[in-house]
């Protein structure tokens, strides 16, 4: 597992510790190397989509493991995406107490 891969994972279990649903769409190895099937205008999709129906929130988030950086792609996703209205960001580890935060809800949950 990558470094990218385990943080994310530590981010859904977090989520789903406190009742958020999460969606990722993983990548998968084709013979072109490591790609997510996408349609349309899909490329540059935030790594996760979270949803706390109780408190009524959505948020987007890309996950990046520094020195990784956003895509132009990427950037333009989370620029519509807030927007519209979705609190959409980059987290990294080092976004920790914020990433506690936001999906416990200010200590809320």
């Amino acid at each position: 597992m990558t470094g990218e891969e385990s943080f994310q994972s530590a981010v859904v279990d977090m989520a789903h510790l406190h009742r958020w649903r999460v969606a990722h769409f993983r990548r998968a190895r084709t013979a072109k190397g490591w790609v997510t099937a996408v349609g349309a205008d899909g490329k540059g999709w935030p790594d996760l989509l979270l949803c706390h129906e109780k408190a009524g929130h959505v948020i987007a988030r890309e996950l990046k493991i520094p020195p990784n950086t956003t895509t132009p792609e990427q950037d333009a996703w989370l620029r519509v995406l807030n927007a519209v209205g979705i609190d959409a960001r980059v987290w990294t580890p080092l976004c920790w107490y914020e990433i506690e935060q936001t999906l416990t809800l200010g200590g809320t949950v």
